[in-house]
């Protein structure tokens, strides 16, 4: 899809920047658990979970590791 802009132009459509963000992370140390914390959060592990507690985890990591940029998307 094209948008048509100002005087006429075309402009190409935007891409959602969270998608973008997670199809190609920053090397940010939180990366290699990512896949880990969405499988926990997933509507069919707190379904399967035996604490019937739901979806909740506490992730604990030092300052500048992605925890703020990466794992809120998910």
């Amino acid at each position: 899809m094209t948008r048509t802009g100002p005087q006429g132009r075309t402009q190409p459509p935007q891409t959602d920047p969270i998608r973008a963000l997670l199809a190609s992370p920053p090397d940010l140390p939180v990366v290699e658990v990512l896949p880990e914390l969405r499988d926990r959060l997933s509507p069919s592990a707190s379904a399967s979970d035996d604490a019937g507690a739901g979806a909740c985890l506490v992730l604990s990591a030092p300052p500048g590791t992605g925890k703020t940029t990466l794992v809120p998307p998910l």
